[in-house]
C-alpha cells in the first residue's frame, strides 16, 4: 500500500497544479456535452466520500459487497459542490485526500486483502480498488487538462 499512498500524494499535487488556473477558465465549458474542468475536479473531490464508504464496507463485510457504478451527475454531493467556489472545492479535496491517506495507511495486510465487487469490472482487493481509484482519478485529471486547454 505504500506505493499507492505515495501515488495518492503525487497525484493530488498534479490535481492542485491544474486547479491553479483562474476560476473563470476552469468553469468554461470548452467542449459541449462534457463537464467543465471545474466539474471534473469537483467529481474527483466528491468521489472520495463514496470511495471511503466502500473501503469501510469492505473491511466490515465477511463476503465481498457489490457496488453499483457511481454516477456523478446524480450524486447530490457532486451537484452541491459544483455551486461552491474554487477555494471551497480545493479545501474539501485536501481534507478528503488527507482522510483517505489516513484511512489506508494503517490497514493491516488482512484488511488490504478484503474484497469488494464492482458491478461492471469484477472483484478487487482494497489494494486493487485503490489502484482503480487512482486510474479513474487520472482519467479525470487528463479530461480536466483537455477541457482547460481546448479553449486556447
Amino acid at each position: 500500500m505504500t506505493s499507492l499512498i505515495q501515488r495518492l500524494e503525487a497525484q493530488s499535487h498534479a490535481a492542485l497544479q491544474l486547479m491553479s488556473a483562474p476560476e473563470e477558465e476552469l468553469r468554461k465549458n470548452n467542449i459541449p456535452g462534457k463537464w467543465s474542468a471545474f466539474e471534473q475536479f469537483v467529481h474527483i473531490a466528491t468521489y472520495h466520500e463514496t470511495f471511503l464508504a466502500r473501503i469501510d464496507q469492505m473491511i466490515s463485510s465477511d463476503a465481498p459487497p457489490v457496488f453499483a457504478r457511481y454516477v456523478g451527475d446524480t450524486d447530490p454531493l457532486f451537484l452541491s459542490y459544483t455551486q461552491k467556489s474554487k477555494d471551497e472545492v480545493i479545501a474539501y479535496f485536501e481534507t478528503q485526500r488527507r482522510r483517505l491517506k489516513e484511512r489506508l495507511g494503517p490497514l493491516s495486510p488482512e484488511q488490504v486483502a478484503k474484497k469488494g465487487t464492482h458491478a461492471k469490472f469484477g472483484t478487487f482487493t482494497i489494494a486493487g480498488w485503490t489502484e482503480f481509484f487512482l486510474l479513474h482519478e487520472g482519467h479525470h485529471l487528463f479530461s480536466l487538462f483537455v477541457v482547460l486547454h481546448s479553449g486556447n
